[in-house]
């Protein structure tokens, strides 16, 4: 997951200096000349995104590394850490990332940081990574505000401060980083002691105009419940399923609601069925209890207890216990059913 991260992390990097004008022309434009370019298109192939020779990728990131290219340092210590296409090393991963952070750039102090607050190869240690998200962020670093944020908001290698998590959260959301967008506008959205849900839809929005699957939802969660804003499934409904077309778990279970219970729609259960089915396979737990329910007493589709059992043990392996009781309840008060 987190090689996923640093992957759209690095092309963004390269979308900002203007090297690339999206991650997908990475692979088709010449790069012969560019390190930027041949380093990119390196990483891709050895992540497993676009076919070409896993040996000669890495002879590329080596030799722009040894060169003291930073992007390219950084790119090998993440690979080096989870072990992609190379043996995992915590040595070589270190390596390659102090090597890039002691240039005082702060993408190697970013990248060295996440090393020890989210590395697979090495054990963590939050201060130090908190102190290098900091050397990055006062760059004005996005990534680094964002994830020092994070780390204040959780009180993790520091106590824990919402002061200091809404400082950097707003000073990465203020550059555009969509992560940072989010994250403020949950906490405005749901901490009683920085209340303010019309900011909070605000910075949603912002996240969304930059196709972010988690801004769409929550601008959409704002309009089906009536925070920051007036009540509108219409509006709902089209950012949910803008969201849910970009993959989002939960956006299915939201759609599902309005068809189930007829919200702004014509009551269609076969059609809540549907979309609880798409929020279930996404691996959302409530939306598998919900599933469960629907097929062991044959709602909008055809009654199958073995799926019913299927899906009510898949959201218990993530420890969402809300009994199968508790959830017809949920279900029939619109509807006047009993069990």
């Amino acid at each position: 997951m987190f090689l996923r991260r640093y992957c759209s992390l690095f092309l963004a990097f390269l979308v900002c200096l203007g090297c690339v004008s999206s991650a997908s022309a990475v692979a088709l434009q010449a790069i012969d000349d560019d390190p930027y370019l041949q380093c990119a298109n390196a990483y891709l192939i050895l992540t497993g995104s676009v076919e070409g020779s896993a040996e000669e990728a890495l002879a590329t990131l080596l030799t722009h590394a040894e060169a003291d290219f930073i992007t390219a340092q950084c790119m090998l210590g993440t690979l080096y850490d989870f072990g992609e296409s190379v043996p995992q090393s915590a040595e070589e991963a270190e390596k390659w990332l102090k090597r890039a952070a002691d240039s005082g750039h702060p993408m190697g102090l970013y990248y060295l940081g996440h090393l020890y607050a989210r590395g697979a190869s090495t054990p963590t240690d939050y201060e130090i990574a908190l102190q290098l998200y900091l050397s990055a962020a006062q760059m004005g670093y996005p990534p680094a505000q964002f994830d020092a944020g994070n780390l204040y908001l959780e009180g993790k290698g520091t106590e824990a401060s919402l002061t200091e998590a809404l400082y950097w959260y707003e000073a990465a959301a203020e550059q555009g980083y969509s992560d940072a967008q989010v994250n403020l506008g949950v906490e405005l959205l749901e901490n009683p002691l920085c209340l303010d849900r019309k900011k909070a839809l605000e910075w949603f929005m912002a996240a969304a105009e930059q196709g972010d699957a988690n801004g769409l939802h929550n601008v959409g969660y704002c309009y089906y419940m009536g925070y920051g804003t007036e009540q509108s499934y219409t509006h709902a409904m089209k950012w949910l399923l803008s969201a849910s077309e970009l993959g989002h778990c939960a956006s299915g279970l939201y759609i599902g609601n309005m068809y189930y219970f007829g919200e702004g729609v014509r009551q269609d259960l076969t059609e809540a069925f549907k979309w609880y089915s798409i929020s279930a396979e996404r691996g959302l737990p409530e939306a598998q209890l919900v599933l469960g329910v629907l097929c062991e007493h044959g709602i909008g589709t055809e009654r199958d207890p073995e799926q019913a059992a299927k899906w009510n043990k898949a959201a218990n392996d993530q420890g969402y216990y809300i009994t199968w009781e508790n959830t017809w309840a949920y279900l029939s008060e619109a509807m006047h059913l009993e069990k």
